[in-house]
């Protein structure tokens, strides 16, 4: 259908009730009467094989000049009620007008004629939504000169998105069933990645605006986004880098961790950015980099709309939290080494005080279910070691009882394996766990042990029986991992460690080649490297230079780390535990589920009780409740 010109295109949008019709001159309502006539005539010659006046309906349907559209559509209005199945062609026809470019005289009958034929016919929901979804991208102007790119007109856009939000509302309000049928429509004419970021984003928005007046999608869309997200996510590869230090620099520090040094793959302009691997070619490079820019702009919409809804009430923000977490439950936790779409839920984390409880909880959860593959067992430690490790919105009290959950489990573990062969296959998740505790005191042992409540929690949970056990813990971590380990015990002098990780580092060094049994570095909130959307997670995230002091007291302290100098608080092998659960720590569920956890570990395991449950707390809004037996049959 040709386009129509632009006079008359108004860029506001009434409801065809929101206002009167102008009264009709007698000749202009003698010629509506007439046609309206005509349209019950060929309807009526159409259903008896007759075709030729109802060709001529669809024909004047089928044009660009306003006042025949503006006639035949108020004619329509009163013959909407006889359009059945069998006059589908007739709907279709009418369905092709540009709700871009035709002026409002001609949209507001249109919508009228819409909602007369939808509430008699709702048989035609979906081809109306399907005509009216295709709005919700960019309006492009033909190009000016041959073999040119096509560009967007921003007015039109707009325009077009909120005509086509007008008609899409009409239709859910008067078909109680169109969210069923408005659902595949969405789906099936989201944007393919390789769209560009303007059409991709104005997408994005457009489903969240949908979710205004059809929140029956709203769990529905918010999966569909956050889907399409990964699939790009997964396209953007990270190359680590040595960043260039001074020789002090290096003396002081020689085991920085390795993971603190990446960047995005072929972002250009960027200090984050990375040069392409040297196999690929240059145009991989340049789609990675074009990846990674429309990640970051989509992320940006989903961050200002985490942002907003969650500053708008209470409600809201628990709403939105539990949805992204049934989301991440779905999609996220399963998706293979994911780098930045995790980082909604982290994001949205910080708005509540129990709310990074709860995401731990839900980690735990999986983390402690033997019925769980090891697999998503490992990767839920590892989240649990990075989020700890990086939230600064995270409570004391909540570390604590996160490391006493990690490494009662330990302990309970060796229990049974303690005299079992090092195997980095048969106890995969025994070192997985190692290496998330190693990753959190790295990380957060100045506010761990900045008092002597600290100190003797970090006594009481027995790390030498760990480390010393013989399946070796220090030799099949990351070696990054396990040396920082080392040399933050060591020069705190809480642990005695360094003999075994030189050890390990001996038989590596004999091998001549990297130790292949070490584990994979797999850390998912590692540095956000995102150049736009980053200035959301940058004031809520712990880089490696911020560790040493916690970020509440850096404006008071500088540099000084609280933990006593000189003071050995090794603990023995069997104190875990003895006075942690007389701590106090809040009154949300979350924050007891946790302290539960600790306390049931504790006192299972200096007590020798029998089997230990508890309830979970319900922590997404949707699952039943789960009981876990904590005295856990270890089988391999």
């Amino acid at each position: 259908m040709a386009a129509f010109g632009d006079s008359g295109v108004g860029f506001s949008m009434m409801s065809a009730t929101s206002r009167r019709a102008p009264k009709m001159t007698e000749t202009e309502a003698a010629v509506l009467t007439k046609t309206r006539n005509f349209i019950v005539e060929a309807l009526r010659e159409r259903s008896q094989g007759k075709v030729q006046k109802y060709r001529v309906v669809l024909q004047q349907l089928d044009t660009t000049d306003v006042n025949a559209l503006m006639l035949w559509y108020h004619a329509l209005q009163s013959c909407a009620s006889a359009l059945g199945a069998e006059f589908h062609d007739l709907v279709n026809v009418s369905l092709k007008l540009d709700i871009a470019r035709a002026p409002n005289e001609v949209i507001e009958p249109f919508l009228q004629f819409l909602s007369n034929l939808l509430s008699s016919n709702s048989c035609y929901a979906k081809p109306c939504f399907q005509s009216f979804v295709r709005f919700l991208v960019p309006v492009f102007d033909p190009p000016r000169i041959q073999g040119a790119a096509p560009t967007i007109n921003v007015e039109l856009t707009y325009l077009a998105a909120d005509r086509a939000h007008a008609l899409l509302h009409m239709i859910c309000t008067t078909v109680p069933s169109s969210p069923l049928v408005l659902w595949p429509c969405v789906t099936d004419q989201f944007p393919h990645k390789s769209h560009s970021l303007d059409v991709l984003s104005t997408y994005v928005r457009n489903l969240l605006r949908i979710l205004q007046y059809c929140p029956l999608l709203y769990e529905r869309i918010m999966a569909l986004i956050v889907e399409r997200l990964l699939q790009i996510d997964v396209e953007i590869s990270l190359d680590a880098v040595e960043d260039e230090e001074d020789d002090d620099e290096e003396d002081e520090h020689l085991l920085q961790f390795q993971f603190e040094e990446k960047g995005v793959t072929g972002k250009q302009g960027s200090s984050s950015s990375t040069s392409a691997s040297a196999s690929a070619s240059s145009s991989e490079a340049r789609g990675i980099a074009e990846m990674a820019d429309k990640l970051d702009g989509l992320m940006m919409v989903l961050f200002e709309y985490i942002t907003a809804e969650c500053r708008r009430d209470e409600a809201s923000c628990d709403r939105t939290f539990r949805l992204f977490l049934r989301i991440f439950d779905s999609f996220v936790l399963s998706t293979y080494r994911c780098k930045f779409v995790q980082f909604l839920v982290y994001y949205l984390a910080q708005f509540k005080a129990d709310l990074p409880d709860l995401f731990l909880g839900y980690l735990l959860n999986k983390l402690l279910d033997q019925t769980q593959p090891t697999l998503t067992r490992k990767v839920c430690a590892s989240y649990v070691a990075s989020f700890v490790s990086r939230a600064p919105f995270i409570r004391l009290e909540t570390i604590r009882n996160t490391l006493a959950v990690l490494v009662g489990w330990l302990h309970k573990y060796l229990d049974v394996h303690e005299q079992k062969s090092p195997n980095p296959v048969l106890h995969a998740l025994f070192y997985h766990v190692c290496q998330s505790v190693y990753y959190i005191v790295c990380f957060r042992y100045s506010e761990l042990l900045c008092d002597e409540e600290g100190l003797e929690f970090f006594r009481q949970l027995g790390f030498e029986r760990v480390n010393e056990a013989r399946l070796s813990p220090l030799r099949f971590c990351q070696s990054s991992v396990a040396q920082e380990f080392a040399r933050v015990t060591h020069k705190l002098s809480l642990l005695r460690c360094k003999h075994l990780l030189s050890e390990s580092l001996d038989t590596i060094r004999t091998s001549g080649k990297r130790h292949t049994d070490q584990l994979d570095s797999f850390f998912p909130f590692d540095p956000y490297l995102l150049r736009e959307s980053s200035s959301f997670i940058d004031p809520v995230y712990i880089t490696w230079e911020d560790r040493v002091t916690p970020l509440r007291e850096r404006s008071n302290t500088g540099d000084r780390l609280c933990v006593p100098q000189g003071r050995d608080i090794a603990g023995s092998q069997d104190s875990f535990g003895s006075s942690y659960g007389s701590a106090s720590y809040g009154t949300s569920p979350a924050v007891k589920y946790l302290s539960n956890l600790a306390r049931s570990l504790s006192h299972s395991l200096e007590d020798g009780m029998g089997p230990a449950s508890f309830d979970s707390e319900d922590l997404m809004g949707t699952t039943p409740e789960v009981s876990y037996d904590l005295n856990f049959e270890f089988k391999l």
